[in-house]
């Protein structure tokens, strides 16, 4: 994931700020983001940074159907190689022949790229001023596009700054997570994963029974797996 894959310094430029911010309210440091006076609960503020990728959208979908198309042509030469070696239905002999076509098919040479952020905003936040919008303050919007996805992260504790890389690699994934879920669809594996994702599913799941509590990285729900409980 490119969070994980940044170097240190450029790690750091982007997000000590972020990390400074939350921490603030669990240890005795500056809070380098002032909070406007308007502020209900200032315990309740969610802070946001906007990620853009470097690749464009449209590519991105275009590699999605390539890698379909060679899924499918994998899937069809392992079936050929299974019928021709006559080892249908013998399934200790399979695992050699899907080894074989996935490093001699058309699909061994197949480069899916490197996903990168181009670009992440300043640290802004938003509140609900007693009532259910919620108003944002001090974000920098782009006008040439919207973001890819936007951090959203409540007061909770941080931890150290070294860990707090995999701590938003995390909440990212639960994006993403959350994105199935809310389309009716266990996500895959990759991102069956507890913790803090989309703000307005992190409500849903704290305020409607008929969710687990995905955002409890501590919850025990079966298939799940959370990053942060070992942190």
């Amino acid at each position: 994931m490119a969070l994980l894959e940044r170097d240190d310094e450029e790690y750091d430029r982007a997000f000590e700020t972020l990390h400074q911010q939350l921490l603030s309210y669990h240890d005795d440091v500056d809070r380098p983001l002032a909070i406007e006076d308007a502020v209900p609960d200032p315990e309740a503020v969610l802070y946001m940074q906007d990620l853009f990728v470097d690749t464009d959208l449209a590519d991105i979908r275009g590699l999605h159907r390539t890698v379909a198309d060679r899924i499918n042509e994998a899937a069809i030469d392992t079936l050929g190689e299974l019928v021709n070696q006559n080892l249908v239905g013998r399934f200790e002999e399979v695992e050699d022949v899907v080894e074989h076509v996935g490093t001699t098919g058309k699909q061994a040479d197949l480069d899916i790229g490197e996903f990168a952020f181009e670009e992440v905003s300043e640290l802004y936040y938003a509140y609900y001023p007693g009532t259910n919008e919620l108003r944002t303050v001090g974000r920098d919007a782009r006008l040439d596009r919207d973001p890819d996805t936007t951090i959203q992260l409540s007061t909770g504790d941080p931890g150290p700054l070294p860990g707090f890389r995999t701590f938003l690699a995390n909440h990212l994934l639960c994006q993403i997570r959350d994105c199935f879920i809310g389309m009716g669809v266990d996500p895959p594996l990759t991102y069956r994963v507890l913790g803090l994702g989309l703000h307005h599913f992190t409500l849903k799941y704290m305020n409607f029974d008929m969710y687990p509590v995905y955002v409890d990285p501590d919850a025990d729900i079966e298939g799940y797996v959370s990053w942060l409980s070992a942190m």
